[in-house]
């Protein structure tokens, strides 16, 4: 029973090794790529140019191929001596030819050597461009749905109006709408610094701002339930070893515990800064007389669901405006704790 060798996208072909034992100069060698020649098979083709074979006292014919499994026929059958092809379909011919078995040898590659190619000039999408980019295009997207929506299923201006029209109610309502914006984003400021700085809830007292306590108590809570928790799961391993090496309890949280809980902080800030909008814009509903959730509030007493969706928008603008430049200070002062 004759045995070749094979091997597979990354392997070497060789055929029965009575050739190698010639000591003959310039062996005559019959090898059979699996494919036309290009990147993975350039090796072949550059050792023999630089008269690599040559050297060993091999002379190389190389034949390119039309396919793995016409190369280890090809092997198999005794047509050439050496094959370059895919191990799967290797295996797949010794368990259909069990009588003529084929070894592979070498591995050239361990993965395939595929890659997404393109011009120069056409340039390339960086990760934060492409982070910016498909959020855009979703939001563009549904956009379009809701404008060809409304018309399409007639459904009343009052009841949903089409994106166009809330973009025309606010251009004509600009100073209102910024008037008020900008009351919210006072009122949310204000509760989230408090949220952010606890002491500054002293200077408020009880008679503070509705707007301002309502933000502070919703955004609060997230930032001091998450520091707390960051702190408490610091490893008790790494506090032992700083210990070990006479560090403080002030160095160990200053050094340690400040750094180990910034993730979670800025986590906790992101998620505090939509809850402190949600607690301005309930207060000003029922408890102020300027602010988003106060134009809302009359928006939709005079059914004027267009400044509604207007005020709406604006408060959305807002908080990923925030949240942008909170997840900005959190790439800045923690970027060691994320890999791209």
């Amino acid at each position: 029973m004759s045995t070749r060798i094979v091997g597979f996208v990354a392997l070497l072909l060789l055929a029965p090794p009575a050739w190698l034992s010639s000591a003959e100069a310039q062996t005559k060698v019959r090898f059979a790529l699996d494919w036309q020649i290009q990147g993975p098979q350039a090796p072949f083709i550059t050792a023999k140019a630089l008269g690599a074979f040559a050297a060993q006292g091999l002379d190389v014919t190389i034949d390119r191929g039309t396919g793995s499994q016409k190369t280890i026929e090809q092997v198999a059958t005794g047509t050439y001596d050496l094959g370059y092809g895919d191990v799967n379909s290797m295996i797949e011919y010794n368990v259909k030819n069990p009588q003529m078995p084929l070894i592979a040898v070498g591995m050239v590659l361990n993965s395939p050597p595929f890659a997404l190619l393109s011009l120069k000039r056409y340039g390339g999408v960086s990760p934060p461009l492409r982070r910016l980019v498909l959020p855009l295009a979703v939001f563009a997207g549904l956009v379009v749905v809701w404008e060809m929506a409304v018309p399409a299923l007639r459904i009343p201006q009052f009841v949903l109006p089409a994106p166009s029209g809330v973009v025309r109610t606010m251009v004509q309502t600009a100073g209102p709408i910024a008037f008020h914006a900008r009351h919210t984003l006072v009122t949310t400021l204000i509760g989230f610094a408090a949220a952010v700085v606890p002491l500054l809830v002293m200077w408020f007292g009880i008679g503070a701002v509705p707007a301002v306590l309502t933000a502070f108590l919703l955004a609060f809570f997230p930032v001091a339930v998450n520091v707390a928790l960051g702190l408490a799961t610091l490893e008790a391993e790494l506090r032992d070893v700083l210990r070990a090496l006479g560090a403080s309890r002030w160095q160990i949280f200053r050094k340690v515990g400040v750094p180990r809980t910034m993730p979670l902080f800025f986590a906790s800030l992101k998620v505090a800064i939509s809850s402190a909008f949600v607690g301005s814009v309930i207060s000003e509903t029922v408890a102020s007389n300027a602010g988003i959730g106060y134009l809302m509030a009359v928006a939709a007493s005079d059914f004027n669901t267009r400044l509604a969706f207007g005020g709406l928008f604006v408060l959305a603008a807002m908080g990923v405006a925030l949240y942008g430049v909170f997840a900005a200070i959190e790439r800045r002062m923690t970027a060691w704790a994320y890999a791209e």
